[in-house]
């Protein structure tokens, strides 16, 4: 349903970018506050990937941050260190 939405409004937008090109609209008030319009939409759709994108390499971050502490979990248990195991196990509960 999300992507289609998404198909469905950059068609939208590509559609009316292709309007904008003819010389049908008469009223420069109407085209200039459709332009104005079509740029918001562009400039919430660049923003909106770049939240993505940050929001992609957080997870990464804290996955990675994840599986440093299972190791570090793996290794104190083999060890025979229970205090270490124990601050691991709460820090990998705390993420």
């Amino acid at each position: 349903m999300k992507s289609e939405a998404k198909v469905i409004a950059a068609e939208g937008l590509k559609s009316i970018k292709s309007y904008l090109r003819t010389t049908e609209i008469q009223n420069e008030k109407t085209l200039a506050e459709i332009r104005k319009i079509v740029a918001e939409a562009e400039s919430i759709e660049v923003a909106t990937a770049e939240k993505r994108t940050q929001n992609q390499h957080k997870e990464l971050a804290l996955l990675a941050k994840k599986l440093r502490l299972v190791l570090q979990a793996q290794q104190h248990a083999e060890s025979g260190s229970v205090e270490g195991l124990i601050k691991v196990l709460d820090d990998l509960e705390g993420s």
